[in-house]
């Protein structure tokens, strides 16, 4: 029988092979420390792995009124980086509001108070710490000026909310849905993998979230950044080198979101495949 402390995770000691050495160095070579093609790479090994659910989910979805297509992923650098975009692009703005639960991280609210939009708190179940659907459906019944345009379920400890019931108010008061799966992956349902059931889905792979791998809380969705010509962000995902690019001025303030090349080797086969490998990286530069 194993020692007890053989068993044992550290929450913070790195454990580096020679394999994910010379990952880091690939990076580090290639001109491009973040959005290169390793980042490209990444995001088309976890879209892969979303991706792949039997018949009877797809059939699931298509009866809750879900759309079938595929799952696209954009690796970004931070848990808060991905809300921020997911929120942005589910239409979150000055003017509007989103319910989400209190048990969560502070960022899952902040997002929102970022971008300019009120915060509506929906309290956890009295079984579960999943945001109660009961309450939320009270706080959309409420809305007359019709603020609220997003929810954002936060699935706790790879325990999934509701999301049979959050789709039906989605479908019934017209709201996005933006799952906060930081907790949840591969958690997966009768709808599909946490995370990737409605509009938008965050994750964040790390090891006191869960054992699988590092990377980020990646939030999914490529476009060009502000600041950067389209050639030049099109380049960089193909692996080419940016020496003589020519930038376009930045029009509009915004965050810098891009993933970084150098984390996600520890998330991918490097940081994964070898043996007794938990695949899951503190940030260790």
């Amino acid at each position: 029988m194993a020692d007890s402390d053989s068993l044992k995770v550290p929450f913070s000691r790195p454990s580096i092979s020679k394999e994910e050495e010379t990952a880091v160095l690939d990076v580090l070579r290639s001109g491009w420390l973040t959005t290169g093609k390793q980042a490209l790479a990444f995001e088309k090994e976890f879209s892969y792995y979303m991706n792949k659910v039997d018949d009877s989910v797809i059939a699931a979805r298509k009866a809750a009124g879900l759309s079938a297509k595929d799952v696209i992923s954009l690796a970004v650098n931070s848990a808060t980086s991905g809300m921020v975009l997911a929120m942005e692009a589910c239409g979150v703005k000055p003017g509007t509001a989103v319910i989400t639960t209190p048990y969560t991280f502070v960022s899952t609210a902040a997002c929102a108070k970022h971008l300019g939009a009120d915060v509506l708190f929906a309290d956890i179940e009295s079984g579960s710490y999943s945001i109660d659907a009961g309450k939320v459906e009270k706080l959309l019944a409420a809305d007359d000026k019709k603020k609220i345009v997003a929810v954002v379920p936060v699935h706790i400890a790879g325990n999934v909310c509701d999301m049979e019931r959050l789709v039906k108010l989605a479908h019934k008061y017209n709201v996005k849905v933006i799952e906060d799966a930081a907790h949840a992956f591969p958690s997966l349902t009768k709808l599909g993998y946490a995370g990737t059931i409605c509009d938008a889905g965050v994750f964040f792979v790390l090891r006191h979230k869960d054992d699988n791998n590092r990377g980020r809380r990646n939030g999914m969705r490529p476009r060009p950044r502000a600041g950067q010509a389209h050639d030049g962000y099109e380049n960089a995902r193909n692996g080419q080198n940016h020496l003589g690019q020519v930038h376009k001025p930045a029009s509009q303030l915004g965050i810098r979101h891009r993933g970084f090349g150098l984390e996600i080797q520890f998330a991918g086969p490097a940081g994964r495949n070898r043996p007794g490998s938990i695949g899951a990286r503190e940030r260790i530069l």
